[in-house]
């Protein structure tokens, strides 16, 4: 949703998986081992491409991406039948723009820029 709403041209960009991503001291493994290669938008996500996924976020931003998960409700809590829920967490706190963040999405590793 962060990318549709702020990459105007998201649709018209490709990205390259080739099974892993480094960042700095990080990286990104997807579960296509040997890669997905070249690939659109639309099939990074019906593919589920952390590669692109890693790539897609550095176009966001951490400040849209941030924006996005607070307006998905992230961050807050909600009420089911009066009991109050913990609220879920979404951090971007000390991250450098493009460089360093977390995102615990992409894999069940931790994943630094």
């Amino acid at each position: 949703l962060a990318a549709i709403e702020n990459v105007s041209d998201i649709y018209s960009r490709s990205f390259t998986c080739r099974g892993k991503l480094s960042y700095g001291t990080g990286t990104v493994i997807c579960h296509e081992e040997d890669g997905h290669g070249i690939i659109s938008f639309e099939e990074a996500m019906s593919k589920s491409c952390n590669c692109a996924f890693a790539q897609i976020s550095e176009l966001v931003g951490k400040n849209a991406l941030s924006k996005t998960a607070e307006k998905l409700g992230f961050n807050q809590n909600f009420y089911i039948d009066s009991i109050k829920t913990s609220a879920s967490k979404f951090s971007l706190d000390g991250a450098k723009e493009a460089y360093k963040f977390t995102v615990p999405s992409l894999s069940t590793e931790e994943i630094l820029y």
